[in-house]
């Protein structure tokens, strides 16, 4: 509309949309940001853009400051095996169903039959460069692994053959999620085409390996035992390092070997949370300099 850019009107209602940059699409997930403002008026619809495109704007800045950080140090990963690049996939996967479906509910079940089409036509030129049938445009999955791995503090080499089969699987996710999108739109049954996804939805949770465990669920069930083991005071002293480990691990990492300790960034973990006090060592690693000289060999 004249002086709302952002701002337009279909039948009786009022709309947010706009497109998102080229150069940060792959961060956003998605190419414009469409929204019902759910109002027929126009002096609060003025308002309801007024917020919505501030909010749009401070995405894309941190979109852009997260894609062009290069300061932030990474964890180089070790060799990944096929199960590795597989459970890697589905993680982030059920992430871009699950930012689909929130999309779904709060934006795109209200579009009008004019707009649907209108994305529907953006979406099949997503699928057509996933399929690589675009003229001058392909999409191998390159830039949503970097972003992925971006995201989770990660670096693998990219002439590495874990590297390009996350690409693959990636590119492959991409196209599945596209026509998913296409299906909700057109309001027919959701059917999975990729045998690789073929259970897998925004509600789904990612299975860990056989003897192994996430940090996340790690840290998960050592602060649950010492919610019912310790007092509040302890419960409440574990929350700090707990909370470090966090940050310096990433809640993805896992561990593949069962009843082994590993050290990572000074820090001790036990798979037997319930055998090794966990936040002793850490409390000291935090604390005591020379801690390493200080730590018995613990093993399995």
């Amino acid at each position: 509309m004249p002086g709302y850019s952002r701002l337009f009107r279909h039948n009786s209602s009022y709309y947010f949309r706009v497109g998102v940059p080229v150069e940060i699409r792959s961060v956003i997930g998605k190419r414009e940001i469409l929204k019902s403002l759910r109002t027929s008026d126009f002096q609060k619809a003025k308002r309801d853009v007024a917020y919505e495109s501030a909010a749009a704007d401070s995405l894309f800045a941190q979109a852009r400051a997260k894609l062009n950080s290069s300061s932030v140090a990474r964890r180089e990963l070790p060799p990944l095996s096929d199960a590795d690049v597989h459970r890697m996939t589905v993680q982030w996967f059920i992430g871009k169903e699950k930012q689909s479906a929130e999309w779904w509910e709060q934006s795109g079940k209200f579009m009008d039959e004019k707009l649907a089409r209108s994305v529907i036509d953006t979406l099949r030129e997503d699928e057509a460069a996933l399929t690589g049938s675009f003229p001058g445009k392909c999409d191998d999955g390159s830039l949503q692994v970097k972003m992925f791995f971006a995201e989770q503090g990660l670096e693998l080499p990219k002439d590495s053959r874990a590297y390009n089969k996350l690409c693959e699987l990636f590119r492959l996710g991409m196209l599945e999620n596209v026509r998913r999108s296409q299906m909700r739109i057109q309001r027919t049954t959701v059917t999975p085409n990729e045998p690789l996804f073929q259970n897998l939805y925004a509600h789904s949770t990612p299975q860990p390996p056989d003897g192994g465990m996430t940090v996340g669920a790690l840290l998960d069930r050592f602060m649950e035992f010492v919610k019912a083991k310790r007092s509040e005071t302890t419960y409440m002293t574990y929350q700090t390092p707990v909370r470090v480990l966090r940050e310096v691990l990433g809640d993805p990492l896992r561990f593949l070997c069962a009843r082994r300790l590993v050290l990572r960034a000074g820090f001790l973990i036990s798979q037997d949370v319930a055998e090794i006090p966990l936040c002793a060592w850490v409390l000291r690693g935090m604390s005591d300099p020379n801690w390493k000289g200080r730590i018995p060999r613990l093993t399995g």
